[in-house]
């Protein structure tokens, strides 16, 4: 499931230049490019930059295609939880023409069972009122589980485990803008291979 996931992230995508003058609106709403921890989907890098640590880490590697990964252990706004995260983003590739941030994740890990309980138990909480009950999906292993939650341009995995007495949570949100998905699925192959390209050179 982890691997369809991983498929998911890449039909992501933001805002395009035929939506240039509703940005703005958008944006001061909060409603519908309103993402976690105060974030806007759609958004650049460069906007995100000032809420980072001093030391975050880009991978804009042909392996990372078609998306630019941006990680930190610090970030303004975010948990009070410490914890590593990680936000996609999406360039312009030509057409179909989407581009900004995509995708947030979130990964924590404590040997403190009651802090787990404490965290999973709140996002539980607050991403049922969101979006309702999750999916839960089947496990083989007794010590992992992974909750979906789900709208028409968002998807949310929770997944936990445990591992020699230490806990585990991945928290991970990816945008789906509704009238593009069926473009961005058609032409995603076309994007990879051009971003492969331009990062081999």
């Amino acid at each position: 499931m982890l691997s369809a996931l991983i498929a998911a992230s890449l039909l992501l995508g933001a805002c395009d230049k035929s939506e240039a003058d509703n940005t703005v609106k958008h944006e001061q709403s909060g409603a519908r490019y309103s993402a976690p921890f105060g974030l806007t989907w759609g958004m650049t890098e460069e906007a995100l930059a000032p809420r980072l640590g001093s030391q975050p880490e880009t991978d804009n590697s042909e392996y990372a295609c078609p998306l630019t990964k941006v990680t930190s252990k610090t970030f303004s706004g975010g948990l009070n939880e410490a914890g590593e995260y990680e936000f996609r983003f999406l360039p312009q590739y030509g057409q179909p023409d989407f581009s900004g941030l995509v995708g947030i994740g979130y990964f924590y890990s404590t040997d403190d069972e009651i802090a787990y309980q404490t965290l999973l138990k709140k996002l539980q909480h607050d991403l049922e009122a969101e979006y309702g009950k999750p999916s839960v999906l089947e496990s083989k292993k007794a010590d992992e589980e992974h909750f979906i939650y789900k709208s028409k341009e968002k998807e949310i995995s929770l997944f936990v485990m445990m591992r020699n007495a230490r806990f585990y949570i991945s928290l991970d949100y990816s945008y789906f803008p509704e009238e593009h998905q069926v473009s961005l699925k058609n032409n995603i192959q076309k994007i990879k291979e051009t971003c492969v390209k331009q990062r081999e050179e």
